[in-house]
């Protein structure tokens, strides 16, 4: 199955049907949630919040996951925590091994048309230790790739955006070069769009929202820890 053969909700005229809502309403509404959650972790390291401003963000965090949880339910509500939360661990198990590098610093290229999403995700990176490259489209990503392919340790990329996917940037990245490590994220449940992320390389699956903790997961158990 190639990147454009890929089937995504809606792409034959039906509407997978999550009780009273659609995949893509899903998605968009996981991307919220993805904004809301990440912000609140960024927000609680600030030093100078009070007791209260604590208490207060740490309530919004659990409200946001409770969110997340409660719209899984819908879907899946035989599935177990455990299942669920094995789409967070890498497909492939191995670890990137050691390559001579630029002088410039490795990094994390993450790409995501979200502004509020790629600026959490970005930021949640940093505060993991990572250096990092954005771009908002594919073929921005594809061009920052070609450009910096030696420092890229790890690509992230949100798998649906207008021109160019994150399937289909991927298909053009492997291609160059076989060996990098792909992070497809996405607000769509990965039965959902009825893809194996093992069957176009890609190193790992990551649905969106995710927490800093879960992120730290997913890009150890692909490229190692920090």
């Amino acid at each position: 199955m190639t990147p454009d053969e890929t089937k995504t909700p809606g792409n034959d005229g039906k509407e997978a049907i999550v009780g009273y809502l659609t995949a893509d309403l899903r998605h968009e509404f996981n991307n919220l949630l993805q904004g809301i959650i990440g912000l609140a972790e960024i927000i609680e390291l600030d030093e100078s919040l009070s007791e209260e401003g604590t208490l207060a963000i740490r309530t919004i965090q659990e409200l946001g996951e409770d969110a997340h949880d409660l719209i899984q339910d819908v879907e899946i509500s035989k599935q177990s925590i455990a299942d669920r939360e094995k789409r967070f661990v890498q497909i492939k198990p191995e670890v990137a091994e050691a390559k001579t590098r630029s002088k410039q610093k490795p990094a994390i290229l993450v790409v995501e048309d979200d502004h509020l999403v790629l600026n959490v995700v970005t930021r949640m990176l940093k505060q993991l230790g990572h250096n990092t490259l954005t771009a908002r489209s594919g073929t921005d990503a594809l061009d920052l790739y070609r450009n910096n392919a030696e420092r890229i340790e790890l690509v992230i990329t949100d798998m649906k955006m207008p021109n160019m996917g994150g399937l289909e940037l991927a298909e053009h990245i492997l291609t160059d070069n076989p060996e990098t490590k792909i992070v497809v994220m996405s607000g769509y449940l990965q039965e959902d769009v009825d893809i194996e992320p093992s069957q176009f390389g890609l190193a790992g699956w990551l649905e969106k929202p995710m927490t800093a903790d879960r992120l730290r997961q997913v890009i150890n158990s692909v490229i190692g820890e920090r």
